[in-house]
């Protein structure tokens, strides 16, 4: 799907019940007004490190995710230890959901950068 489609960095996986699970290489949050939503492991995700201490410290909720709350999320972010929070732009939906990195930055994210970066 990447080498297809030259302006994807990533794809979102898609469960067969409609649920989104997470990207090839990250978990995925949504923001929806002030909130911040994760997939719910149920969804059949891999639960990765930093998103399970996203949850433990109260920064992000799960909720059943799907693409329609991907399209309509005020933000998406691509969240794993390594890059930390990555803010992503959906650019397709076919039988996959593809992203790729945000041309600029989140105001959202750096308004409270300090408290979910840790």
């Amino acid at each position: 799907a990447l080498s297809e489609n030259p302006d994807v960095d990533d794809v979102i996986f898609v469960s067969p019940r409609g649920e989104v699970t997470e990207s090839t290489r990250a978990n995925v949050v949504i923001r929806k007004g002030t909130r911040l939503f994760t997939p719910r492991a149920e969804s059949g995700l891999l639960k990765g490190t930093f998103r399970e201490k996203l949850i433990r410290e109260g920064k992000i909720e799960e909720a059943r995710l799907t693409v329609g709350d991907l399209l309509s999320a005020d933000e998406v972010f691509l969240v794993n230890s390594v890059r930390k929070w990555i803010p992503a732009v959906v650019v397709g939906v076919d039988s996959r959901v593809k992203a790729r990195q945000a041309d600029e930055e989140s105001p959202f994210l750096s308004s409270i950068q300090k408290t979910i970066e840790t």
